[in-house]
């Protein structure tokens, strides 16, 4: 089994093109919460892809993200 970390899944565009190996299976950050959504109706029958609702950081902890408008 291959396995991709995904940082910033964003809409799962990228996530989809990683799934065209039956070996692989995804780890798709995203804190984005409307792009949370987007990417759990996309991936709901997808057991290769384990969406993780949290920001990646060098170090550990919690923070404020700040999203652009």
């Amino acid at each position: 089994m291959k396995t991709i970390i995904e940082v910033g899944a964003n809409d799962g565009t990228d996530t989809q093109k990683f799934l065209t190996q039956d070996d692989m299976v995804v780890y798709a950050f995203e804190p984005t919460h409307e792009l949370l959504g987007k990417l759990y109706d996309k991936f709901r029958n997808e057991p290769r892809v384990k969406i993780i609702p949290m920001a990646v950081e060098l170090e550990p902890g919690f923070a404020n993200f700040n999203i652009a408008s």
